[in-house]
């Protein structure tokens, strides 16, 4: 054993080792012990071999001792005394304390991941592919991976670690023996592809479901060794005898032989039939009214039929409900516990008001059309994929649908006078399917304790606020506490449940222009404005909200127009602090009365196509930030705080595609020497509402080489009587003064006007000599045309 036990707990054991430790055990069985069963049971050995070691020692010294404790004359000859021998005594104290010695076990490698570079060092193979045997037993494994090249695996040992979910086998097609022991395993799953699967330990793991045997059943009909001990579910009714009907080919379950006894016994334990007999015995109406026996013609045609109000058939292996046709009354059933498949039979039980059905093996709900007066329903514990048939249950109130396989709550809208819903121990992940419960009005309790959903951070507050008549909610209470809490997390977002609200549908890819103006919008969640779901979308309107930011827009790479006006906005980039992927491709941006002091905290830099621009409504005292948006067409900057158009141009030198520009309504008083004269292709210039004065500063705005459009109304300027001409005069390519378009004829006087042979003042009659001379002409001509202005001037007043 010593030998064995250290041979296979060495380093690198050589076949010759393994071999000789092999036939060693060998020769201490009765049976030939295999190289599999070997590598086994070197592990469990080595508390035996220390024990072996410490008596050894023990005795080697003991007889150390005896020897030594002679007579200092070394020759005294051994006694012959018949007295009790003390050294017996010795020897049973020190096995005694061998006895009680701690084991001493070997540390596992503690391995924080798996990957296929440890599979190799661990099974000491060359190549994935030569791997056939593989233990990784209590090295605090989480998960099983790095799995998917070992095709040739056919023994795994991964017990006594932390595995929570059974994967990674999917390309293990050659696995024969899996062992998954003491670990944390919730559910049988991930094992499909496990053809040719013979043995299975998943004993000491967290298996509760009953629905999980019928898997392995679907999954493995050919095991032949099981290991489900000390799960929960083996606690349910039947169970051996149900594993034993399921697996023909079973020999060994829960390391037990199976024997033919056994067998028999998993015959005898038949199904029972619903019969007369059977409802009789089980009704409470027949155990009040009846002292005696009732012979079967009694039975099935007494009147006890028409007092029966209550039926308990539970524990019985019932697999079809049948015979009830004469229940007329009834208005209470319970087939609890029981194997029936299939709901069916109530057609007549119009009066039923309670229905349980938990811990069966229904798969569709369906049959219930006739119990409109139908209060509580449970159908927990089954194998339930999908909730449907419910539609003629107005009337219920309680509904349980725990310990399914639902993954989805969809169905329930029919259901108005609903007021609790258990359906906790699922398989719910998408938070959103909460959103499913919005149509019951009466809900008040609300149990999903079990589901992935309610292990996720934000599950209660968004459930609480998104069904804000909820009284409790997994069995504790919702106080006004919470419901404020929600509302400050979740009011006012942009979310998949607010759109479907919003639009009244889900068929995103068709929607071209999205207008979610005035929504009192404050974020946006991230991943709900995304290219994927709203492929056509090209138009955004979120006007009039709350928004200080877009971080939810970071994937809408397609957008064209963005209206942001009336909102918080201060900038535009990501999350991260770089620019937004979806300003690439915006053409119009509209980011009026956001309360702005700069543009360049904006983050236009991304914005190369960007084409028209309104930053209106802002507190802007300079303008920057815009030296990327070289196609840029148009800018409105009304309603700011700008004083000079030197200002401005500092920031508008990259444009140079610029056609329009407005700066209406801010404090612009003067306009600066070659103001703007980088804007060579600028059209429009729109200046209405500012504080220009001086005519001499209109004469800057000659620097624009092809203006066509100039408004200055509303200014002091365009009160002085030679306003029109002097833009007119200064700037030959103006079409519109003011909105007025700008005449042949008027260009003609203003040239006469501004002619250099003719004075542009009015000096007085005429003095003698000029009449001599004909000069006085002229003058009475110049001011016949100023006279012409001046009406003209008041006439535009």
């Amino acid at each position: 054993i010593e030998y064995s036990a250290s041979s296979s707990l060495c380093a690198v054991p050589t076949d010759s080792s393994v071999e000789e430790a092999r036939k060693a055990l060998t020769s201490l069985c009765d049976e030939e012990i295999s190289r599999q069963e070997y590598h086994d049971l070197g592990p469990l050995l080595e508390p035996l071999v220390q024990y072996l070691r410490n008596l050894r020692r023990l005795g080697g010294e003991l007889g150390s001792d005896e020897r030594g404790g002679s007579d200092g004359s070394g020759g005294a000859e051994p006694s012959t005394s018949h007295e009790p021998d003390d050294s017996l005594d010795v020897d049973s104290d020190m096995a005694s304390i061998a006895l009680n010695l701690p084991p001493k076990l070997i540390q596992r490698t503690k391995l924080a991941h798996l990957s296929e570079r440890i599979c190799l060092d661990w099974a000491r193979c060359p190549t994935p592919q030569s791997i056939v045997y593989l233990n990784l037993h209590g090295c605090a494994i989480q998960e099983l991976c790095g799995l998917d090249n070992c095709v040739s695996l056919r023994v795994l040992v991964a017990c006594f670690n932390e595995i929570h979910k059974i994967s990674g086998l999917e390309n293990n097609n050659e696995l024969e023996r899996l062992d998954l022991g003491f670990n944390l395993i919730k559910a049988v799953e991930g094992m499909t592809s496990l053809g040719k699967l013979k043995s299975l330990e998943l004993n000491n793991n967290l298996l509760f479901r009953v629905q999980d045997l019928g898997l392995l059943r679907d999954c493995h009909p050919e095991l032949v060794e099981l290991n489900l001990r000390n799960n929960a579910v083996c606690e349910t009714p039947h169970y051996r005898a149900d594993l034993l009907h399921m697996f023909e080919r079973l020999e060994r379950l829960d390391n037990s032989p199976v024997t033919r006894r056994d067998r028999r016994q998993a015959m005898q334990a038949v199904q029972v039939a619903l019969t007369p007999e059977v409802i009789f015995k089980c009704s409470q109406a027949a155990y009040g009214s009846s002292k005696g026996r009732r012979g079967g013609e009694e039975i099935a045609s007494g009147p006890w039929w028409n007092i029966v109000e209550s039926l308990e058939v539970t524990r019985m292996r019932v697999h079809q409900i049948e015979n009830l046709e004469k229940l007329v009354k009834v208005r209470r059933l319970n087939f609890s516990e029981n194997e029936i498949v299939r709901i069916e039979g109530l057609g007549s039980c119009e009066h039923l008001e309670e229905l349980c059905l938990e811990s069966n093996r229904i798969m569709r709900i369906e049959g219930l059309a006739s119990c409109v007066f139908l209060r509580k329903l449970d159908l927990g514990k089954n194998r339930l994929s999908k909730i449907e048939g419910l539609e003629s249950l107005v009337n219920l109130t309680q509904l349980s649908l725990e310990d399914n396989d639902l993954r989805s709550i969809s169905g329930l809208a029919s259901l108005p006078s609903l007021m609790e819903l258990y359906i906790g121990n699922n398989r719910i992940t998408a938070l959103d399917q909460v959103q499913q419960l919005r149509d019951l009005p009466k809900l008040i309790i609300l149990d999903m304790l079990g589901n992935p959903i309610s292990r996720q951070g934000e599950y209660r507050l968004y459930t609480v606020y998104y069904l804000p008549r909820l009284k409790v909610l997994d069995g504790l209470g919702v106080d006004s506490v919470e419901h404020a809490e929600a509302r400050s997390q979740y009011a006012g977002r942009l979310s998949i449940e607010f759109l479907n609200e919003k639009i009244g549908h889900e068929f995103y890819e068709h929607i071209h222009e999205l207008d979610l103006n005035g929504c009192k919008l404050r974020s946006i969640q991230l991943g709900t404005l995304t290219k994927t779901r709203f492929v056509g979308l090209r138009e955004l309107n979120l006007s009039n909200n709350n928004l200080a930011n877009l971080h939810g827009l970071e994937d809408l790479e397609l957008l064209r127009v963005l209206r942001l006006n009336h909102n918080r906005v201060e900038s535009l980039r990501s999350a991260d602090g770089t620019a937004a992927a979806w300003l690439k491709s915006l053409e119009v941006l509209q980011l009026g009365h956001n309360r702005l002091t700069s543009a360049a905290n904006l983050g236009l830099d991304a914005a190369v196509n960007l084409k028209v621009l309104f930053l209106n409504g802002n507190e802007l005292s300079e303008v920057s930030g815009l030296d990327q948006c070289k196609e840029l067409r148009e800018l409105i900057l009304d309603k700011n705080k700008l004083r000079s158009l030197e200002v401005v141009h500092d920031g508008l030198k990259a444009l140079t595609n610029l056609r329009a520009l407005r700066i209406e309504d801010n404090m612009v008083k003067t306009i600066g020497f070659r103001s703007l004269h980088s804007l060579i292709k600028l059209h429009s210039l729109h200046l209405s509402g500012n504080r220009i004065s001086e005519l001499s500063e209109l004469e800057k705005l000659a620097c624009i080489p092809f203006l066509l459009e100039l408004t200055l109304n509303a200014n002091p300027v365009a009160r002085r009587q030679m306003f029109r001409p002097t833009l007119i005069h200064h700037l030959g390519t103006l079409k519109y003064i003011d909105g007025k378009e700008v005449t042949q004829e008027e260009r003609e006087r203003t040239e006469m006007l501004f002619s250099p042979e003719v004075g542009m003042s009015y000096c007085g009659p005429p003095s003698a000599s000029a009449v001599a001379t004909g000069q006085h002409r002229h003058t009475s001509v110049a001011h016949a045309s100023q006279q012409q202005v001046q009406q003209q001037q008041q006439q535009q007043q």
